[in-house]
């Protein structure tokens, strides 16, 4: 069944689910009322003026994953001139470099089992954050 195109009135309705894009941007579904099935959008971070609205219509404008993973733990983001960070439980720093590609992938391997916090910085402030489990 083809997606069904989607009004300008749909996009005020709450996203349900995203996939990231290995190129870039997100497809985005939307719930509509009194419809099935759901609406989907493809959304890129040039569609937002600032990290802040992306944040206010309820988008990341990074992700990490496979989560839970393993050896390999990938940040995606199309934020320009990011650094991304990763820290342990107790609050030390494990991993720091910068994301210059829209997927960056980052060696594992070797940390213990747990969960970590990635950060993602822009402009001199803290973008997107979140947990990643390692297994």
């Amino acid at each position: 069944m083809p997606i069904p195109p989607c009004s300008q009135a749909d996009r005020l309705h709450t996203p349900v689910s995203d996939l990231a894009l290995p190129n870039g941007g997100c497809l985005v579904s939307c719930l509509i009322l009194n419809t099935a099935p759901n609406c989907v959008y493809k959304v890129t971070l040039p569609d937002f003026l600032d990290v802040e609205q992306a944040h206010a219509h309820g988008f990341a404008v990074a992700t990490a994953y496979p989560n839970p993973g393993s050896r390999t733990l990938n940040i995606h983001t199309g934020l320009k001139d990011a650094w991304g960070e990763v820290y342990d439980t107790t609050g030390r720093l494990v991993h720091s470099q910068a994301l210059t590609e829209n997927v960056t992938a980052i060696d594992a391997a070797d940390w213990a089992e747990g969960v970590y916090v990635w950060k993602v910085h822009s402009n001199n402030k803290e973008a997107e954050n979140g947990k990643w489990m390692k297994q």
